[in-house]
C-alpha cells in the first residue's frame, strides 16, 4: 500500500465519528474499480471529494504552486483572503482566523506537510500537487518553463502563476489572449529577485481589470505606473523587495485593497498621503523600510488593520503615536520607532496599546544617541502609558532614555511572555524584576552601560522560583557592570537554563551562578577582570572562554571541559601547568579552539585523549605541539613562534591548515601523518621547502590529495628531494614569488586532476613532460612572467578538459606543434604578448578566448572549430583573420566577445557600401563589444537577424552615440553599458535612445559599487572572465578589498 494514500484516507476518516459516515466511504464507487485499474490517485480523489466545499476551493488554488515549492502559512492565507474564499460577518471571527483553521485542517488531513528542510514552511507531495491541478479544472494555469507553452492558453484561466527567471521579458506573456479575465498574477518563488520588462506593469497588467492578486515582489522595478489605480478589484498587492521610492497616489483609489506588502523596499521614502482611503486594508507590511520617517496622517483611519508591521512617530508633524488609538484589531508584531518624538504623555495614553489584545509581539525603539534631559525625564511616564495587554508574548525595548523602568515591566501578570530583549538603554541604572515572569524563555540584555550591579531586584523580591522557564540568557556590552549578586541559596535561580552568554563586560568580577543544572552552552567573551568558574555541568557540550582573566574551579577534581571548548586567555603559559596538573579536565574534549593565549608555549598530547578538531589562533609564544592520534582536523593561525610541526603521530589527521606562522622555514615529510589528505599553507613568510634535502624521495606512503599554498614569498620548491605525492589530485599555488619549480625532478603526479599556478614570476616550467596516463583535467596558469611553454605530451591527455593561460608575457608556443587532445572543451589565452601561433586541431572545443596576443601571425588553414558555443577574441591581427574565416559559419555559437583590434570600424558590425563585412550568427544569445574606439552607431543591418539575443554588453566605446536605428532585438533581457559617455547621455530617461531600451528588463549603465556583491559572487565561479572583463578598472581592486580573489 501507499503511506501517502493511507495518511490522506486516515485524515478523511478521523473527523467522521458516525458509523453511517464510514459506511458511505466504504460504499463509494471508487472501490468498484478493478484492481488492475485502481491507483493511489483514485484514493486521493476520494479524499478530495469528501472535503467541505470551502476546503475544496482553498486546496484547488494551491495548484498554482509548483512541485516541491516551499510556502508559508501566512503567505497562502493572505492569497485565500484576497480571492474571497472567506466572508467576515460582524461579531464573527476575522477572515485570518478562518484561513488559519482551513490551513490547519488541510495540514491535518495530510494535503500539506512540513518541509524536511525547514519546519516553518510547508510543501505538497507530488501526487497531492497533481490532485490540486486536477481539482482546479482549468481555472489555474502554472507556467514553469517557457517551453511548456505547447497548447493555447484558455480564456477560462482565472489564476496564473509562473516560475520566474532572473530576466523576464515579453516573450513569456506574448501568447496570452487579450480578453483574459485573470484574477491572480503570481510570480514564484516569492522571495526570489529578478528583472522585469517595464512593458508588464506599464502596458500589460493595466489591461487585466479583474485582477485581485498582483505580486511584483523581488523585481528590480523603480516605479509603478499611475494606471495601477485602475485595478479596482485589486485586494492583494505585493511589492516587497522592489526598488520603488514611492507609491503613486492613484494607489489610494484601490478601495478593495486588503493586503499591501512593501517589506524590504529599502528605497521607499514615504507612504501615500491619502492612504486613509483604503478602509478595507487589513495588512500593511513595511518591515525593513528604513527610509520612512513618519506615517501619513490617514493611517488612523485604517480601522480594519490586522497587521501593521511598523509605526514611525513623526517629529513636529501630524504623525503622532495617538494615531494608533482606533487600531484595536492589530495582531502579530508591531514595531514603534522614533519614540523620542513622543513628548506628550497624554498622546502616549491615546495610543491605547493596552486595548490591542491580539498583539503577540511589541518592539519599541528610541534613538539612544539623543541626550535631551526633558525627553529623558518624561520617557518613564510615556513608557508607563505604552503598557501592552498582558497576553503579549514578546517585548523588545531599544534605546529607551529613561533612568528606570515602569511598574508594569516584569510584572508577573504578563504570564504569556516568552521573550524579552532590552537593548541600548544607556541611562538605566537598575533592572526590573524580570525573574517574576513565569513563562519567560529568552532574555537578552545588551548595551545597558549604566548598570553596575545585578542583584536581588533582578530576580524579584520573595520570588521562590525566579526564571523558572528561562532557557537562554545573554548579557552583552555592559561596560560598567561589576558584580552579579546571586540569588538566595534556598532559591533555584535558573532550573531550565540551557544557554548562558556574557560578552564585552570588561569590569565584571566575582562569581557566576552555579545552580544551572541543564546548562548546555556557556560563553564568556571580553570580560578581562573575570575569573571564570566552571563547575561540572553534566549537560554542558559547548564552552567558549575568550579574553578573560582566567579559569578557576571550586574543587580541583571537578574541572572537566565539555566536548566543544573555546579558550582565549591572554596570560596562560601552559595548559598543562595551569589547568591539568594531576587532572583530566581536557580528557573528553573533542573540539577545542585556543585563541589569543599569548603566553602559551606548549601543548601536550597526554591531556587530549579524545580530541578531533583543534583550532589554535594568535598564540605567538607557542613553540611546541605534540598532539593525540585521534585528531582529524588541525588549524593553526598566527602562531609566529612555531618553528616545527610534530604531528606525524596524528594517524587520523585528514585536514591541516597552517596560516601566518612566520618562524616555519620547512615542513618535512616526517612531520606529516601518512593519512593526511588536505594541506593548506598560507602567509608563512619564511617557509622555503615542504621537504628538506635529507629525506628520501619516495612518496608511495602518502595519501595527500589536496595541496593549497598561498602567499609564501620565500618558498622555492614544493619538493626539494624528489617527486610530489603520487596521490595528489588538486594543487593550487598562489603568489609565491620565489617559486621556481614544483619539484626538483620537474614532474607532475599522474593522479593530478586540477593544477592552478598564479603569481609565480620566476617559474619557467610546471613540468618537463606529462606521462600518457596522466589524469589532468583542468590547467590554470596566470601571471607567471618567465613561463615559456607547457609540458610536452599535452596532446596525449585524454581527460584534459580546460586550459587557461593569462598574463604570461614570455609564453611563446604550445608544445607538440600546437596539438591538443580531443577531450579539450575550453581554451582561454590572454596577455601572452609573445605567442605567435593560433592553436589548431581542437575539433570538440566549445569555448575559445584569445585576447591581447599581438604577436600571433600563424593561423590554421581549417579556421576555428565549428563546435564553438562561446568565442572571445581581440587584437587587429586576430580580428582580420576571423573576418576572413567568417563568423556566420559558427551556427552553434551563443556567446561572442570582440575585444578591440578593429580601429577602422565606425559601425558595429562594420558596413561597406550597405553590406556587412562581418555577419553575426543568428544563434547568439550574448554579445560583448569591447574597446572599439571609433564606432559611433550599432548597425541595424547587423542586429536585424539576432532574434535570440538576450544579453548585450558594450564597454569602452567612447564615440558610440546610437543604438540600432530600428531598435534592439525584442528578445533582449539585459543591456550593460560601461564607459560609453555619449551613449550614456542619450540613454537617460527622456533621452534620444530611451525608447529603444525602455522595455529591456535590466539596464545597467556604468557599474556602481552597489553591484559589487554580484561581481564578488561571479568572481567565485568565473574569476578569469571577471578579471579580464574589468582589467584596468577599479572594480577588481574593490571586489578584492574583503579578501583575495579566487583563481
Amino acid at each position: 500500500g501507499s503511506p501517502l494514500a493511507a495518511k490522506v484516507l486516515g485524515g478523511l476518516l478521523r473527523d467522521k465519528h458516525d458509523h453511517d459516515q464510514w459506511k458511505d466511504v466504504l460504499d463509494s464507487k471508487i472501490w468498484d474499480i478493478p484492481e488492475e485499474k485502481s491507483s493511489i490517485f483514485s484514493i486521493l480523489k476520494l479524499s478530495y471529494q469528501y472535503l467541505p466545499s470551502h476546503l475544496k476551493r482553498c486546496f484547488a488554488y494551491c495548484s498554482l504552486f509548483p512541485k516541491d515549492y516551499e510556502f508559508e502559512e501566512k503567505e497562502l492565507v493572505l492569497l485565500w483572503i484576497a480571492e474571497g474564499f472567506f466572508q467576515e460577518r460582524k461579531g464573527n471571527k476575522p477572515m485570518e482566523d478562518h484561513g488559519d483553521e482551513c490551513f490547519r485542517d488541510l495540514l491535518r488531513r495530510s494535503f500539506f506537510q512540513r518541509s524536511s528542510n525547514n519546519e516553518s514552511v510547508f510543501v505538497m507531495h507530488d501526487l497531492i500537487n497533481d490532485l490540486a491541478q486536477w481539482a482546479a479544472r482549468g481555472l489555474c494555469y502554472r507556467l514553469e518553463n517557457i517551453l511548456d507553452k505547447q497548447f493555447e492558453i484558455s480564456t477560462k484561466v482565472r489564476h496564473f502563476s509562473y516560475i520566474r527567471s532572473y530576466y523576464e521579458g515579453m516573450k513569456k506573456f506574448e501568447d496570452f489572449p487579450k480578453d483574459m479575465h485573470l484574477r491572480t498574477f503570481l510570480p514564484l518563488p516569492i522571495k526570489k529577485r529578478g528583472y522585469l520588462t517595464n512593458y508588464i506593469p506599464n502596458c500589460w497588467l493595466p489591461q487585466l481589470r479583474c485582477l485581485r492578486v498582483l505580486s511584483l515582489c523581488g523585481y528590480e522595478i523603480v516605479e509603478l505606473p499611475s494606471s495601477i489605480g485602475d485595478l479596482k478589484h485589486l485586494r492583494y498587492l505585493n511589492l516587497s523587495n522592489t526598488r520603488i521610492t514611492s507609491l503613486p497616489e492613484s494607489t489610494t483609489s484601490l478601495y478593495n485593497l486588503q493586503t499591501l506588502l512593501l517589506k524590504g523596499c529599502n528605497r521607499l521614502i514615504k507612504l501615500p498621503e491619502k492612504i486613509g482611503n483604503l478602509l478595507n486594508l487589513r495588512h500593511l507590511d513595511i518591515t525593513d523600510v528604513d527610509l520612512i520617517r513618519e506615517m501619513p496622517a490617514g493611517i488612523k483611519e485604517l480601522k480594519s488593520l490586522q497587521i501593521l508591521s511598523d509605526f514611525f512617530v513623526g517629529k513636529d508633524t501630524t504623525s503622532k503615536i495617538g494615531d494608533l488609538m482606533n487600531l484595536d484589531s492589530l495582531r502579530g508584531t508591531l514595531r514603534i520607532s522614533n519614540l523620542e518624538n513622543v513628548l506628550d504623555v497624554e498622546d502616549a495614553r491615546r495610543a491605547n496599546l493596552i486595548g490591542k489584545k491580539n498583539l503577540d509581539a511589541l518592539v519599541m525603539k528610541w534613538k539612544p544617541e539623543l541626550d535631551d534631559l526633558q525627553v529623558a525625564g518624561s520617557s518613564l511616564d510615556i513608557l508607563e502609558m505604552l503598557r501592552p495587554w498582558t497576553t503579549v508574548k514578546e517585548i523588545s525595548i531599544d534605546g529607551y532614555v529613561g533612568a528606570k523602568f515602569p511598574t508594569w515591566f516584569g510584572h508577573p501578570s504578563f504570564s504569556n511572555m516568552v521573550l524579552l530583549r532590552i537593548e541600548r538603554c544607556k541611562k538605566c541604572t537598575s533592572l526590573p524584576a524580570i525573574g517574576q515572569l513565569p513563562s519567560l524563555r529568552d532574555l537578552a540584555l545588551v548595551g545597558l552601560s549604566a548598570v553596575e550591579i545585578i542583584g536581588l531586584e533582578f530576580y524579584g523580591e520573595d520570588c521562590p522560583k525566579p526564571f523558572q522557564s528561562l532557557e537562554t540568557l545573554c548579557f552583552e556590552d555592559m561596560q560598567e557592570w561589576k558584580d552579579w549578586i546571586p540569588c538566595k541559596v534556598e532559591y533555584e535561580e535558573f532550573p531550565c537554563l540551557r544557554e548562558l552568554s556574557i560578552s564585552q563586560c570588561p569590569k565584571l568580577q566575582g562569581k557566576l551562578p552555579h545552580h544551572v543544572p541543564l546548562l548546555e552552552k556557556f560563553s564568556v567573551n571580553g570580560c578581562e577582570q573575570l575569573d571564570v568558574s566552571i563547575p561540572n555541568f553534566p549537560n554542558l557540550h559547548t564552552l567558549e572562554i575568550k579574553g578573560c582573566k582566567g579559569v578557576v574551579s571550586r574543587r580541583t577534581d571537578e574541572l572537566c571541559f565539555p566536548k566543544s571548548t573555546i579558550l582565549s586567555i591572554p596570560y596562560v603559559k601552559s595548559l598543562t601547568e595551569e589547568f591539568m596538573h594531576g587532572l583530566h579536565g581536557f580528557a573528553k574534549v573533542e573540539n577545542l579552539t585556543i585563541d589569543n593565549c599569548k603566553e602559551l608555549t606548549s601543548l601536550w598530547q597526554d591531556e587530549f585523549k579524545s580530541l578531533i578538531t583543534l583550532d589554535i589562533r594568535g598564540c605567538s609564544s607557542l613553540v611546541n605541539i605534540s598532539l593525540t592520534s585521534t585528531l582529524r582536523t588541525l588549524n593553526i593561525e598566527g602562531c609566529s613562534g612555531l618553528k616545527s610541526l610534530s604531528i606525524s603521530n596524528c594517524t587520523c589527521l585528514e585536514k591541516a591548515s597552517i596560516e601566518r606562522c612566520n618562524s616555519l622555514t620547512l615542513i618535512s615529510r616526517g612531520q606529516l601523518p601518512q593519512n593526511l589528505k588536505t594541506l593548506n599553507i598560507s602567509d608563512c613568510e619564511n617557509l622555503q621547502f615542504l621537504a628538506d634535502e635529507g629525506e628520501a624521495s619516495s612518496n608511495s606512503s602518502s595519501l595527500l590529495e589536496d595541496l593549497f599554498i598561498e602567499r609564501c614569498p620565500s618558498l622555492k620548491c614544493l619538493s626539494s628531494s624528489g617527486d610530489l605525492p603520487t596521490t595528489l589530485k588538486r594543487l593550487q599555488i598562489w603568489s609565491c614569488i620565489e617559486l621556481t619549480s614544483l619539484s626538483s625532478k620537474n614532474e607532475l603526479p599522474t593522479a593530478l586532476k586540477d593544477l592552478y599556478v598564479y603569481g609565480c614570476p620566476k617559474m619557467e616550467s610546471i613540468a618537463n613532460n606529462l606521462p600518457n596516463n596522466a589524469s589532468l583535467e583542468y590547467l590554470h596558469i596566470g601571471s607567471c612572467a618567465e613561463l615559456k611553454s607547457l609540458p610536452v605530451g599535452l596532446h596525449k591527455l585524454c581527460h584534459l578538459n580546460k586550459i587557461e593561460i593569462w598574463s604570461c608575457p614570455s609564453f611563446v608556443s604550445f608544445p607538440d606543434g600546437g596539438l591538443f587532445p580531443t577531450s579539450l572543451r575550453e581554451l582561454s589565452i590572454a596577455g601572452c604578448e609573445k605567442l605567435e601561433a593560433w592553436p589548431n586541431c581542437m575539433p570538440n572545443l566549445n569555448s575559445l578566448r584569445i585576447v591581447d596576443c599581438p604577436s600571433v601571425i600563424y593561423f590554421p588553414e581549417e579556421g576555428y572549430p565549428t563546435s564553438l558555443t562561446s568565442l572571445s577574441f581581440g587584437g587587429e591581427n586576430i580580428c582580420k583573420q576571423v573576418t576572413v574565416w567568417g563568423l556566420h559559419r559558427l551556427t552553434s555559437l551563443t556567446s561572442l566577445c570582440i575585444d578591440g583590434g578593429i580601429p577602422d570600424w565606425q559601425s558595429f558590425p562594420d558596413e561597406q557600401d550597405g553590406k556587412l563585412t562581418m555577419t553575426l550568427p543568428s544563434s547568439l544569445t550574448q554579445l560583448t563589444i569591447w574597446s572599439i574606439p571609433n564606432i559611433v552607431i550599432l548597425s541595424s543591418l547587423g542586429f536585424q537577424n539576432l532574434s535570440a539575443l538576450e544579453q548585450l554588453f558594450i564597454r569602452y566605446c567612447p564615440k558610440l552615440a546610437s543604438l540600432p536605428e530600428k531598435g534592439l532585438p525584442p528578445s533582449l533581457l539585459r543591456l550593460d553599458i560601461y564607459e560609453c559617455p555619449l551613449l550614456k547621455q542619450h540613454c537617460k530617461k527622456g533621452g534620444r535612445e530611451w525608447s529603444k531600451i525602455a522595455n529591456v528588463p535590466c539596464v545597467e549603465i556604468d557599474y556602481s559599487y552597489s553591484s559589487l556583491p554580484v561581481l564578488q559572487q561571479r568572481l567565485a565561479s568565473e574569476p578569469l572572465n571577471i578579471i579580464l572583463e574589468f582589467q584596468n578598472t577599479e572594480v577588481i581592486s574593490k571586489c578584492a578589498e574583503n579578501g583575495r580573489m579566487p583563481f
